[in-house]
């Protein structure tokens, strides 16, 4: 199914991600490159592992994007649409540390992506955000999951307000019956 596929691609991904950076890290520091050779080649090795780390990103986003399409964004999607965005930032930075050999540096980007994770959340407002989404994929679509935009926090409200006058006659009753208990 379409959700095993998403799963599996974001599985593969994040079992793929902590392996190779922890590797590429832990190799970083415990081998010595004295001659320049060794630096080069360990740079570039390196370098093709976070590459094809960055090949499973793409997929597995890929994957998500697919799922989205049939289905709609969820909470849960969009943490994982903005878990994946961070990672690539973060083997960018692994990237930048390999090639001018500062460890620290991992460590501060490490933090960065962290603190932008969470920022990141808290701007795009993740309720507003999945009622947009899926509002655009019905205008394309026709397709609705009114009951599960009806479960969402008080945060979507001005997008379900918005949608009421946008949808059918049975999205607009699943709508109109959630925004009125909220009232």
């Amino acid at each position: 199914t379409y959700a095993e596929y998403a799963r599996r691609g974001f599985a593969e991904l994040v079992v793929v991600a902590i392996f190779s950076l922890g590797l590429a890290l832990l190799l970083q520091y415990l081998t010595s490159r004295e001659s320049r050779r060794a630096k080069l080649s360990f740079n570039l090795l390196a370098s093709l592992l976070v590459v094809l780390t960055g090949v499973i990103l793409v997929s597995a986003f890929q994957r998500l994007l697919l799922y989205e399409q049939a289905y709609g964004f969820t909470q849960l999607r969009f943490y994982v649409h903005v878990f994946m965005t961070w990672m690539g930032v973060l083997l960018l930075i692994f990237l930048v540390n390999l090639y001018y050999n500062r460890p620290r540096w991992f460590a501060y980007g490490l933090l960065l992506v962290c603190l932008g994770f969470v920022i990141t959340l808290n701007i795009l407002n993740a309720d507003a955000f999945i009622v947009r989404q899926n509002l655009a994929r019905y205008q394309s679509s026709g397709e609705l999951d009114a009951a599960y935009l009806a479960t969402l926090s008080d945060d979507a409200v001005p997008g379900l307000l918005q949608a009421f006058n946008q949808v059918g006659s049975e999205e607009r009753m699943v709508l109109g019956s959630a925004l009125h208990f909220r009232l």
